[in-house]
């Protein structure tokens, strides 16, 4: 805490009675400076860029120790606080413009308000790198002189400025660079002759020289030497034999790369590069000797050994030419390590990219923010070469490389899978249909198809079919992340009306008899259209199929049509055939004829038929009758046999077949009727019939010699007991045969002759 300095001088109080009074004979007060304490700290504006555009003078007039906030050095002989408001993740803060006598100072960077301080970095070369700043944070900056009697008097200007990002805009948390590595600050006053700085006014390095001098040129100079980079340079030795070194924070094992510019002055100078921690061992890095003709650069790598926290780098002269205050010139020192990502950030994933592959440098463990879209797997989360899967969601991702050093994270974007190829069917249509616009489904929501023709994109357009050819649309299906899959053609093919097939063939005329007739249709024949007949004809528009029978004999035409039908590319048509229906003679069935066998009982008898064709022709005229043995024969008109007396070939009969034409006719429409044959053969009586006697037993006074007989009783005997047979009885042999004058009563005959 500061203090405040008083210096009191008497102060009498005389008392008389009721009278007082008092007298100051002199009042001095000697204040600290307004920001000798936490509370009181000084805000610093932040350069946007890596120039100090804008500081703040500091002075320790009247400064005094705080006791807040811990420090790096056991020393604090006074001190004074700043603040700033991180605009960057990184910072540097560095000391410059010194004025006074040279003192050792520190920088010591603190997180959290006056309360509860938390040391987060400190430095003992005039320049502080702060990373892993949180931006809107603000930080709290303790400078102190490292030595118990300090002169106050000294000045300095406090600049916090913004380090740009490496070449691959990667943050600084992990950068590891070399402040002042060309020498160009202090920003010396011009002299041909070398100017001789202490190292506590320097911000970067530190020499080894007794004297803590540091011996700078500037370009031009009275030797003619050029600056190897910018327009100053140091001799290592200034007044004896040392080294320059920069001490670099490596909590963990680092690979540095290392590059120098080195030349001699009087001749050929032997400098060696040290690396170790702070007051060694040092283990010999490379030695150089070069010339005084031309500067030579010298690059290396050094790999900093386990549980080694602090690294230090010496450049060490081990002989000059010009002697030990004489020689080897240093320019463009450059010690830089990167424990971070390497990969550039932001990280873009292109289309169909499903996998990150990202470096980083040093030892350390991958891990992904919890706000990201979705999760996604590492293939080894401590790899250097990592491969980070798994992305389901589009969006930005941010992943982290965190070491003992320091943590750095990198932004991923990720844009998504491709779409898959769209599925296409080309399209055809008929010249003048309506067509529909194309529409091919995407595979997700959100996705859209793009088509395009010509060269100029369309959404879902319609193909204009009023001209007969083809067009070729190409399409590409885009994710709603804007990536496409390549483009496809979808061909659209207008075809010209075609003229139907609609021939078909018929017999020049058919007979009613002959059932059916279906037309002929031709090669290629177009189906779907309608047959169609005057109403007296009995047709199936579907198939043509034309019932005879049912139809009226006439002539007609006959129409097969076919509408157009846009959709499969038909212009409407038709044909149409002549066709002749003929009458065929109707003729009534015929009632079979019987006859029963002559005396032979052959089962063979002659046939009259003129009985029944007339029947047949029920009274029809103008008709031409053949008789056949076979129907197979009557429809094709084959052996006619005699009529109309006609003897069965068969015994006990026949069928025959009678084939009617009508007179006149050129289609010889015909008929065609059974004709049943029956020939029934004769009874056999069984012979000889025993007598039929009886006593004149009615009237036995009569004795007239008539009796009464029941002939029935005879039947028996006389068929031989067929059941079939029917008897019956006649008065005389010429009756019987002609069947004529039948006994009435055959059970009760009398006798009329006694």
């Amino acid at each position: 805490m500061g203090r405040i300095k008083f210096t009191f001088y008497a102060l009498l109080f005389l008392v008389f009675g009721c009278n007082f009074g008092y007298a100051l004979s002199d009042n001095e007060m000697l204040l600290p400076p307004a920001n000798d304490d936490c509370a009181g700290a000084t805000p610093l504006t932040v350069n946007s860029t890596e120039i100090c555009a804008s500081g703040t003078t500091a002075t320790f007039a009247q400064a005094t120790a705080s006791a807040l906030g811990a420090t790096c050095t056991a020393q604090n002989g006074a001190d004074v606080w700043y603040e700033f408001t991180a605009t960057s993740t990184a910072h540097t803060i560095a000391l410059s413009n010194f004025s006074g006598t040279p003192q050792p100072m520190v920088i010591v960077l603190y997180d959290g308000d006056c309360t509860g301080l938390t040391m987060l970095s400190c430095s003992q070369n005039n320049v502080l790198n702060a990373s892993g700043l949180i931006i809107g944070d603000t930080y709290k900056v303790k400078i102190y002189f490292n030595t118990t009697s300090p002169s106050l008097t000294n000045t300095f200007l406090v600049c916090v400025t913004t380090p740009p990002p490496p070449s691959n805009n990667n943050q600084t948390e992990c950068l590891i660079t070399t402040v002042n590595y060309d020498f160009e600050l202090p920003n010396l006053t011009w002299s041909t002759y070398p100017t001789f700085v202490n190292h506590n006014v320097v911000q970067g390095w530190r020499t080894t020289a007794s004297d803590q001098t540091m011996e700078f040129w500037q370009e031009p100079n009275y030797e003619n030497v050029p600056a190897y980079s910018g327009d100053q340079f140091i001799e290592l030795n200034a007044n004896v034999v040392s080294g320059v070194y920069q001490d670099y924070n490596t909590p963990q094992s680092t690979v540095f790369n290392y590059g120098f510019a080195h030349r001699g002055r009087q001749g050929t100078d032997t400098c060696q590069l040290l690396a170790g921690p702070p007051g060694g061992p040092y283990t010999p890095v490379t030695t150089v000797s070069t010339g005084n003709t031309a500067w030579s650069y010298n690059t290396g790598t050094y790999t900093v050994p386990d549980n080694q926290p602090i690294t230090r780098f010496i450049l060490q002269s081990v002989s000059s030419v010009g002697g030990a205050s004489v020689g080897n010139f240093l320019d463009a020192i450059s010690f830089t390590a990167n424990n971070g990502i390497i990969s550039p950030n932001p990280f873009y994933m292109d289309c169909g990219d499903l996998v990150a592959s990202l470096e980083a440098a040093g030892t350390g463990t991958w891990s992904a923010h919890g706000g990201n879209p979705s999760t996604v797997t590492f293939s080894d989360p401590t790899a250097n070469n990592v491969d980070i899967s798994g992305f389901s969601v589009q969006g930005i991702y941010y992943f982290d490389w965190t070491t003992e050093y320091c943590t750095s994270t990198i932004e991923v974007s990720y844009t998504g899978p491709y779409p898959s190829d769209p599925v296409i069917t080309d399209i055809t249509y008929c010249q003048g249909q309506t067509a529909v616009p194309i529409d091919i489904p995407v595979d997700e929501p959100g996705y859209t198809m793009l088509y395009y023709l010509n060269g100029v994109a369309y959404s879902n357009p319609t193909p204009d079919t009023s001209v007969v050819g083809s067009v070729t649309y190409y399409v590409i299906q885009e994710s709603d992340a804007g990536c496409q899959t390549p483009a496809y053609p979808l061909v659209v093919t207008v075809n010209p009306g075609q003229d139907p097939v609609t021939d078909f063939t018929l017999p020049e005329a058919l007979c009613t008899s002959d059932g059916t007739v279906t037309p002929t249709t031709g090669t290629d024949f177009t189906t779907g259209g309608t047959f169609s007949a005057p109403a007296e004809v009995v047709i199936d528009p579907g198939t043509g199929e034309i019932n005879l029978l049912a139809s009226t004999p006439g002539i007609y035409d006959i129409t097969y049509s076919v509408e157009e039908d846009i959709e499969n590319c038909l212009i409407a048509g038709s044909s149409t055939v002549s066709f002749i229906i003929n009458a065929a003679p109707v003729l009534m069935p015929v009632t079979p004829l019987e006859l029963c066998d002559d005396a032979t009982n052959d089962g063979v008898a002659e046939f009259d038929l003129a009985p029944a064709i007339a029947e047949a022709l029920n009274n029809q005229t103008g008709y031409t009758v053949t008789i056949h043995l076979t129907e197979a024969d009557a429809e094709a008109n084959l052996n006619p046999q005699s009529q109309p007396l006609f003897t069965n070939m068969i015994a006990g009969g026949q069928s025959i077949y009678m084939r009617v034409v009508e007179d006149g006719t050129t289609t010889d429409c015909y008929s065609i009727e059974e004709i049943q044959l029956f020939v029934h053969p004769l009874p056999t009586i069984s012979a000889p019939i025993t007598n039929y006697v009886q006593c004149d037993q009615t009237d036995p006074d009569a004795n007239d010699g008539i009796e009464e007989f029941d002939l029935t009783t005879k039947d028996t005997e006389i068929t031989g007991g067929n059941v079939d047979y029917a008897v019956s009885y006649y008065m005389t042999y010429a009756d019987a045969d002609s069947a004529t004058n039948v006994i009435a009563n055959p059970a009760t005959y009398q006798n009329t002759a006694p």
